[in-house]
């Protein structure tokens, strides 16, 4: 699981404490290099719900989280050009900068990076990379580790339904999103 490299990003006081080349993350990278990117902004809708609500919680009166996501879905439908989202986007990442809580600073990241999936599918690993660490920030090493093989079960199972329903149901996709 490179336990090890983890660790030391940990000790070194790293703000991201996962690649996506550690060998725990190789499931769910592999299978989002497989994935077309219809499903994986539809996976990435569905992974953002839980810590979008958590950080809704915290810090509605300080961020727009949930006019974030409706923009960004807005773009994923063509409904808005990216410059818009992009502007939301780059304005999570900010926000994030600005936390105290490394905990959160990271899972506010994590959002950002689903959302940029829209544009460029590999960022989703991104998501990934940054709601684990703020596992390991929120619950301490040894209790947040022993988080993370469920938490990548997690995102498979995930994946796999959202390559089935973006077979099965229709969705208005932005002519971008049509082609791969």
């Amino acid at each position: 699981m490179g336990m090890d490299d983890i660790a030391s990003r940990y000790d070194r006081g790293c703000v991201i404490l996962f690649k996506k080349t550690d060998p725990i993350l190789f499931p769910v990278y592999e299978k989002i290099e497989a994935m077309n990117r219809r499903a994986v902004v539809l996976w990435a809708f569905e992974v953002i719900k839980e810590p979008a609500a958590y950080l809704l919680g915290r810090y509605s009166n300080r961020w727009p989280i949930n006019e974030a996501i409706e923009t960004c879905r807005s773009w994923s439908q063509g409904i808005v050009k990216m410059s818009e989202a992009r502007r939301y986007i780059l304005g999570l990442h900010s926000f994030a900068g600005k936390l105290e809580d490394k905990a959160d600073r990271a899972l506010v990241r994590a959002v950002a990076q689903a959302l940029s999936a829209i544009h460029v599918k590999d960022h989703a690993i991104g998501f990934c990379m940054y709601e684990l660490t703020s596992i390991i920030f929120q619950e301490g090493f040894d209790a947040g580790l022993s988080l993370v093989p469920e938490r990548i079960i997690y995102y498979v199972k995930k994946q796999e339904e959202a390559e089935k329903k973006e077979k099965e149901e229709a969705f208005n996709w932005a002519p971008f999103l049509l082609n791969g």
